[in-house]
């Protein structure tokens, strides 16, 4: 029977470093959508990259409580982590990378909004008497996104690559900065918000 959760706080570690490493190929390719002019795509990328930096801290977080908490404790905690209460739930991962930008991004990040805007994105639907097309996400909107999964990147720093009980060194900081210095370059490229 597959297990639900991670049985070693060494396998949360590996899945955090992942993560970072998802999240950062995810704004790459936000980038280069952003500059092909799809904007309803590099946006929703931009959003899953901002999830998956929320789902990093949420494991970094809880998964820390439940490494120092007794056996059963622990389980209760990492269940509830991989649960759809917890890492399965994108609004609860929203929030999570949100508490990371310093900021604080109105109702959006809070009521789901943000989620049903990244749904919006990829599909053509019908609202309230009227249809829906992705390409209402312009490249104001989808540039926030990227620069807030950014944000968020440089926030978190070397987080995944450290251990519990463990302090921040040159490795970890120099592999934190490479995968961040790329996504920062990436934004860049993209030019100033009054050139777009």
């Amino acid at each position: 029977m597959p297990r639900e959760f991670p049985r070693y706080h060494s396998t949360l570690m590996r899945l955090e470093a992942q993560l970072f490493h998802n999240a950062h190929n995810l704004l790459i390719d936000a980038c280069i959508l952003y500059k092909a002019k799809s904007f309803p795509t590099a946006f929703a990328l931009a959003v899953l990259a901002f999830e998956e930096l929320g789902k990093l801290h949420l494991i970094d977080h809880v998964g820390a409580e439940a490494c120092l908490s007794p056996k059963i404790e622990r389980q209760k905690r990492l269940k509830w982590l991989f649960s759809r209460d917890g890492v399965f739930n994108h609004v609860i991962k929203q929030r999570w990378a949100l508490d990371e930008t310093g900021r604080v991004f109105a109702e959006a990040y809070q009521n789901g909004s943000l989620d049903r805007l990244k749904q919006d994105a990829f599909y053509v639907g019908f609202k309230r008497g009227r249809v829906t097309v992705p390409d209402r996400i312009g490249s104001r909107t989808a540039y926030d996104q990227i620069k807030r999964g950014v944000r968020v990147m440089q926030r978190t720093d070397d987080l995944p690559f450290v251990a519990l009980f463990e302090d921040s060194n040159p490795a970890s900081r120099w592999l934190a900065r490479r995968y961040i210095k790329s996504a920062s370059d990436a934004l860049a490229k993209l030019g100033k918000k009054n050139e777009r």
